[in-house]
């Protein structure tokens, strides 16, 4: 009878444990899925972005469930004249069929696209040995960051990439390199790539960017 008995309290003791981990494990699934939805303070995402250099990167501020960039920011400065005059370029990458990345595999292929990662938990990309970063790559999902100790866990909808111009190489060409990540992204990932309104990026959309950028690279004339 004692040997069953033992064997009856074994069994019953690793069950127990199975139990507790498997209700450990489900309810950091549901903390993970509510942190999408939890708001958190304002901030300018772009300024602090723009003014950090490789070891100083910025906070991000976000909406209900998505990055929070300024509010309608022009792909295209119609009016602008000025080559100096600030202009913000958005694109958005978002995983097929309402799916999820997972975080290694976004890390995999954000280093093989040249992205480095900040301590401040976003991705930016920097040219050649220039201090300033040309664009910055967030989470699309609050709190805009990715989880460096625990990619394993990680997952999110897509990602956010965006660019101030001017930066520091010529703008058509910073474009082209944010283009091309988003794109690299997409094709490893499996996604599309979305304009800054989350439409999925035209050509017309492409064609109007091109010419915003040629208005930075174009050389300031002289009054003399």
């Amino acid at each position: 009878m004692m040997p069953e008995l033992r064997w009856i309290l074994l069994f019953i003791g690793v069950a127990i444990v199975i139990a507790v981990y498997a209700y450990s494990r489900h309810q950091r699934h549901l903390k993970n899925e509510k942190e999408f939805s939890i708001s958190t303070p304002q901030h300018d995402l772009i300024d602090q972005a723009v003014q950090t250099d490789r070891s100083e990167m910025p906070s991000v501020g976000l909406d209900d469930d998505a990055i929070e960039l300024p509010d309608e920011p022009p792909v295209v400065a119609e009016e602008a004249t000025q080559s100096d005059e600030p202009l913000l370029i958005v694109l958005h990458v978002q995983a097929a069929d309402d799916r999820f990345w997972h975080g290694n595999d976004i890390l995999d292929i954000a280093l093989k696209a040249g992205l480095q990662k900040t301590n401040k938990q976003i991705f930016q990309y920097f040219h050649q040995s220039a201090n300033t970063p040309i664009f910055h790559v967030a989470n699309m999902l609050k709190p805009g960051t990715f989880d460096w100790d625990d990619m394993a866990q990680f997952k999110t909808r897509g990602l956010s990439l965006f660019m101030q111009l001017p930066t520091p190489c010529a703008a058509k060409e910073s474009f082209l390199l944010m283009h091309a990540c988003a794109q690299r992204l997409v094709n490893h990932l499996e996604g599309e790539i979305l304009d800054q309104t989350r439409q999925p990026l035209s050509e017309a959309v492409v064609e109007e960017i091109h010419r915003s950028c040629d208005r930075f690279d174009k050389p300031a004339h002289s009054d003399g």
